[in-house]
């Protein structure tokens, strides 16, 4: 079963409560450009702090006391590493850290270059993955971002 999602005009929101015992909501609204793909993400309940966020294979987060792992790896159709700091180019579900204020919300808009909805959107959709630590853009395989605290599904259905 997956996790409950609104989809009306590109726009997501998942509520969620981790095995961590924090609860989460998250909210993505997703538009196609002439020149890539604009996220917008907000959210409640995160710690102060920077946190690591990526794009996942698969838009599913019915599994929150698990850390969301139905949400499966990291988009990667070039087979990159990992992190904006990698000389040799960073794969597609890399995000810029996602900010989080003293009172637990955050917002943010990341754009992604050359990409369209289309090109990361199969037939299971695909996950925004927000972890508990800041990502360094350069360790493997996430970064050092540790675990999984929010999720956000996004597909056509």
């Amino acid at each position: 079963m997956r996790s409950p999602v609104i989809m009306a005009l590109g726009l997501s929101v998942c509520a969620c409560v981790t095995a961590y015992g924090e609860t989460i909501e998250l909210t993505a609204e997703i538009a196609d450009g002439p020149n890539g793909m604009l996220i917008e993400v907000s959210a409640t309940g995160l710690a102060e702090g920077y946190h690591g966020t990526h794009l996942h294979k698969i838009a599913d987060c019915s599994d929150p006391d698990a850390g969301f792992m139905r949400s499966g790896g990291h988009i990667n159709p070039e087979n990159k590493l990992h992190g904006f700091l990698n000389p040799d180019g960073y794969k597609v579900a890399n995000l810029p850290n996602l900010w989080a204020h003293k009172d637990g919300t955050a917002k943010a808009q990341f754009f992604l270059p050359g990409v369209k909805r289309a090109d990361i959107m199969d037939d299971d959709g695909f996950a925004i993955i927000v972890h508990r630590n800041r990502d360094d853009h350069k360790s493997q395989p996430i970064g050092g971002t540790g675990q999984r605290i929010g999720c956000i599904a996004i597909g056509d259905n």
